[in-house]
């Protein structure tokens, strides 16, 4: 049901009750925005207001007064008011208010007595309970009369005699045994067995003899070459290995790297492995004008730079070139390159060139 419907059910309803609310006058605010509805029989619940067909906010309410916020679009005008009281807004009361400058609002007219309610009839007597009748007596329970004598059990009748068992017949003579047949022809092969389990293993058998120890190998013998002399002009090193000599020389005076070497302190070395053995290695540093490094010159070379272009940082072991090999130790700490050490099992080498 809408709500103007049941605003216009309760309307004709509300004369009948004595509850009903009623409005006494409607009074706006000096600034237009509420209204206070004055009357009785609001109810202590806060009601709903109807300004022609629309519902506004109550703002407060008590049993003889209601204040609702005005529509902000309103015009001045007759507007027609209706309260509806809670909690089922059946029961309602209309009013019809000028709001807006229409003239001046009448006199509020007198308040109507509330009626008297009507008075409670007298509650009737209870009428007396009546006597409960006596109760009956219980007979006497009769005696229990004498048990029967058992009767006395009939005689058992005889068990019958077993008959006699039959004699056992005497056994037949045995028969004389026939002569042998004739032996039948041999039949076909059958088919071969499995194969049987594998034998126990044999002992151990006595350890050879101990073979001829090998002859000692080789070693290299490095020798410093001071400047001036013939083979190595500016000095360098001899290395002599199964009684070849190589040189591996100093360059001329350097102030710079040539290509291909990165500068460690007073040492050029260069970026890149070569995959030769020593004497090999030895060579082709001498041919462009540099040399192997020794291992105090490595070791100088690491110290200044802790890794070097190709991803290794690393130290010469002079004890190990015995075998015509030219070793590289790659050490990632450079900081005790033996400790820690791990020899690549190629040849590997770099070419060294001092600035003087």
């Amino acid at each position: 049901m809408s709500f103007a419907a049941l605003v216009a059910l309760s309307s004709s309803i509300a004369g009948a009750q004595t509850s009903s609310p009623v409005i006494y006058a409607v009074i706006p605010d000096a600034a237009g925005q509420t209204i206070t509805i004055e009357g009785s029989n609001f109810g202590s619940s806060q009601p709903r207001v109807m300004i022609d067909e629309i519902e506004v906010v109550v703002i407060a309410s008590g049993q003889d007064h209601v204040v609702a916020q005005l529509p902000a679009a309103i015009v001045p005008g007759s507007y027609r008011i209706v309260v509806c009281k809670a909690p089922k807004y059946t029961v309602a009361a209309e009013f019809t208010a000028t709001i807006g400058a229409v003239g001046s609002t009448g006199p509020p007219g007198p308040k109507g007595d509330a009626g008297n309610d009507g008075v409670n009839g007298a509650t009737g007597a209870t009428g007396p309970t009546g006597a409960t009748g006596p109760t009956g007596a219980v007979g006497a329970t009769g005696a229990t009369g004498p048990q029967g004598a058992t009767g006395p059990q009939g005689p058992t009748g005889a068990t019958g005699a077993q008959g006699a068992t039959g004699a056992t017949g005497a056994q037949g003579p045995t028969g004389t045994t026939g002569a042998q047949g004739p032996t039948g022809a041999t039949g076909p092969a059958g088919p071969t067995g499995p194969t049987g389990l594998q034998g126990a293993n044999g002992p151990t058998g006595a350890q050879g003899p101990i073979g001829a120890a090998g002859a000692a190998g080789s070693s290299v013998s490095i020798t410093p070459i001071v400047a001036g002399d013939p083979h190595c002009p500016n000095g360098g090193t001899m290395f002599t290995l199964n009684g070849a000599a190589s040189y591996a020389c100093n360059g001329g005076p350097r102030t710079i790297c040539p290509d291909g070497f990165e500068r460690r302190g007073a040492i050029c070395i260069e970026t890149q492995d070569h995959l030769a053995t020593f004497t090999e290695a030895a060579d082709f540093c001498n041919q462009i004008g540099a040399h192997l490094p020794s291992a105090a010159e490595m070791r100088a070379a690491i110290y200044a730079s802790p890794s070097t272009s190709g991803g290794f940082a690393g130290d010469w072991v002079a004890d190990n070139v015995a075998a015509d090999q030219a070793l590289y130790v790659a050490d990632p700490n450079a900081l005790n390159p033996i400790a820690s050490a791990s020899i690549f099992d190629s040849n590997y080498a770099r070419c060294l060139i001092r600035i003087e």
